[in-house]
């Protein structure tokens, strides 16, 4: 019997926002331009298979969600690409969240810069050029595709980092691949953790975003940087349902 091998297109690794886990099966439908629905292999994990040579848009919805795409080039191979699915206004179960919500001109990006460091933590000081980091965080709480910004607080370096996959899970701590190397050195007792969250603004110029782990913390602590189009940036603190 001869075997057929098929290449892969594009690798979908996809998390929920509102659970900070991989996503539950049935919840999303994710297609490509040409309609066809990617294959779940479970645990998060979809595929396309290369069915053109053409430039491909990945779409990804779901009731209670904002839609998200990703753009292939003709080139790709194997790609792998790891999405954060945020909730829409409407999600009942984001309204038990500490949540911002506003308005903006249609289809801007606003980006939203907080405090990660009483959720996910640094177990071990890191060295310039390291291409991996050890975090202590919840179980239940994935950092993979994540964008986190690290600041050195005694000398004031700072710079952004991507966590990819996770090298191995010990008692209490990750490890995670770094998709570029590290620039600067970083002590536990002297580095403060960032999240990076961006969201677009639908059709009708509203955006919604929430804090997962956001509700244990103080007020006064969740203090976030926001950041528009046009060099616009301000700081605010965000309420408990901030809408």
């Amino acid at each position: 019997m001869r075997s057929v091998y098929q290449t892969i297109k594009c690798i979908l690794l996809l998390y929920d926002e509102i659970t900070g886990r991989a996503a539950a099966q049935n919840i999303f439908r994710i297609y490509n331009t040409r309609g066809t629905p990617a294959i779940y292999k479970g645990n998060g994990i979809y595929l396309f298979l290369l069915d053109s040579e053409e430039e491909d848009t990945i779409t990804v919805e779901g009731e209670g969600y904002q839609t998200q795409k990703i753009f292939l080039s003709k080139n790709e191979r194997e790609t792998i690409h790891r999405l954060w699915m945020m909730p829409s206004k409407n999600n009942e179960r984001a309204t038990q969240m500490v949540s911002l919500s506003g308005k903006a001109k249609q289809g801007q990006l606003i980006t939203f810069i907080f405090d990660y460091s009483t959720q996910c933590r640094l177990l071990r000081g890191l060295n310039p050029y390291d291409c991996s980091v050890c975090f202590c965080h919840s179980q239940h709480n994935i950092v993979e595709g994540q964008m986190l910004y690290f600041q050195n607080t005694e000398n004031g370096y700072y710079e952004s980092i991507l966590p990819e996959e996770m090298y191995a899970a010990l008692e209490g701590s990750h490890e995670y691949r770094l998709s570029i190397p590290l620039k600067h050195g970083y002590s536990i007792r002297h580095t403060m953790i960032y999240r990076s969250i961006s969201v677009s603004a639908d059709e009708k110029g509203e955006f919604f975003v929430v804090f997962r782990g956001f509700e244990s913390v103080p007020e006064s602590r969740r203090k976030c940087r926001i950041e528009m189009e046009q060099g616009i940036c301000y700081e605010t603190i965000i309420s408990q349902q901030m809408r």
